[in-house]
């Protein structure tokens, strides 16, 4: 907790992080840092401070990439959970005339998806997929209140392109 400066005293609880995550001393020494010496958002400058930026995007890009075991060129930032959920799926269900290859989901393809889901996991999918001319796969859920495996046998089959469960909401 003392990694957190707003959580000090020990007096509060917060589980808001879908929405705005807590931001450690250490983040926040690194951005003020970074206003300080350079400021400048990357992509946008060929000066020295141009390149002070580029460097920082990129050294960040490596470290999350290492972090996940993935390329740096695969590391996409994005604002929040529900700004990387809609760029996904609009990426990958694509209208028919924009569709840039055969392997990805579109026109009478599907997506799968449990109702209880978050609608940050949930609207974006059936948004993205309308728009592409496919077909939504509710999964209703049973007495548990997650759905049966024979609703996931009944509804994730041919034409699935996308199961999106969340591991928690």
């Amino acid at each position: 907790m003392n990694d957190f400066p707003v959580l000090r005293g020990g007096r509060i609880v917060y589980l808001d992080s879908a929405s705005t995550t807590l931001r450690p001393r250490r983040v926040i020494r690194a951005a003020a840092r970074f206003s300080q010496n350079c400021g400048l958002g990357p992509h946008r400058a060929y000066y020295k401070l141009g390149g002070a930026a580029e460097e920082s995007y990129a050294q960040a890009r490596r470290t999350a990439a290492g972090f996940i075991g993935a390329r740096p060129e695969e590391i996409v930032f994005v604002k929040n959970a529900t700004e990387g959920l809609n760029l996904l799926a609009l990426g990958l269900f694509q209208e028919p005339a924009l569709k840039t290859s055969p392997a990805l989901p579109g026109a009478g393809d599907k997506a799968a998806l449990p109702l209880s889901e978050h609608h940050s996991n949930f609207l974006p999918w059936i948004r993205a997929v309308e728009k592409a001319g496919g077909k939504t796969e509710i999964l209703y859920p049973g007495e548990t209140g997650l759905p049966s495996p024979g609703e996931i046998e009944t509804k994730i089959g041919p034409g699935v392109r996308v199961a999106a469960f969340a591991l928690v909401s």
